[in-house]
């Protein structure tokens, strides 16, 4: 997830918090005093509905999530105490359910693209039994591995699909994983007179592909070009969402 969706996260976890916390608070500080009510009810389902709105924008959020009608919920003075409360507590419920939604959201993305890239780096090289010659040979064997780790084409990853067009090309991702909105290009480094056209490559698609996804993955396969694996990755992944596996041969 990029860093710009992570901080928006955040703060969209922090404001439901906060709003949990103040109705918490008035139902500890009131809930045994005569008369007390529920008449502010309505502007916490007010609350509670902009951030999911928000989040919205950010990741989905399954049916089980209550959905209030903001412009026309009744006067609050037309409610009843106990429809009051029932709003009230609904609220306070679906609140709660949003802010666990939200923190598995804020660790998922990362947790699920972490164990890709593990897996990846350590399994595509026991599939060669010799050098490959092609980039398709890297790609074809990488979605053996994917096969294999029973992960559904079309579903968990797709490939060769997702075509767009940026600053007059034509980008068409090596492998795309919906769920991650993350994209992944292969990339075979053979010769060391192309190791600098292969950098200028990938600098066009990660400006490319930012367009698109939230996440870039890039596996270079590596056959005696790489010295310095640090320095290499460093200045690619410098963009904050861009991870680099490097196989070598």
């Amino acid at each position: 997830m990029a860093k710009e969706n992570r901080r928006a996260l955040k703060i969209l976890i922090e404001q439901a918090k906060g709003l949990e916390k103040t109705m918490d608070e008035i139902l500890n500080n009131n809930a045994n005093k005569i008369g007390f009510n529920y008449s502010s009810c309505n502007d916490f389902a007010k609350h509670y509905q902009s951030i999911v709105e928000e989040s919205k924008k950010y990741i989905s959020l399954p049916g089980i999530y209550n959905s209030y009608d903001v412009k026309n919920l009744k006067n609050v003075f037309d409610l009843t105490g106990i429809e009051q409360m029932t709003i009230f507590q609904s609220v306070l419920t679906s609140t709660r359910l949003l802010i666990a939604t939200l923190e598995g959201n804020y660790d998922y993305v990362e947790d699920e693209i972490n164990n890709l890239e593990n897996f990846i780096n350590s399994k595509i090289r026991l599939m060669f039994t010799e050098t490959p010659k092609s980039e398709k040979e890297v790609q074809d064997n990488l979605e053996r591995l994917f096969i294999g780790n029973n992960m559904n084409k079309g579903v968990d990853y797709d490939r060769e699909t997702g075509k767009f067009n940026f600053s007059g090309r034509e980008y068409i991702p090596d492998f795309i994983f919906p769920n991650l909105k993350t994209c992944l290009e292969v990339k075979l480094l053979k010769e060391k007179a192309k190791k600098s056209k292969t950098i200028e490559e990938i600098n066009a698609d990660i400006t490319a592909y930012s367009k698109q996804y939230n996440e870039i993955l890039f596996l270079i396969y590596d056959i005696g070009v790489i010295n310095d694996i640090t320095e290499f990755k460093r200045d690619i992944e410098a963009s904050g969402n861009v991870k680099v596996i490097i196989v070598k041969h």
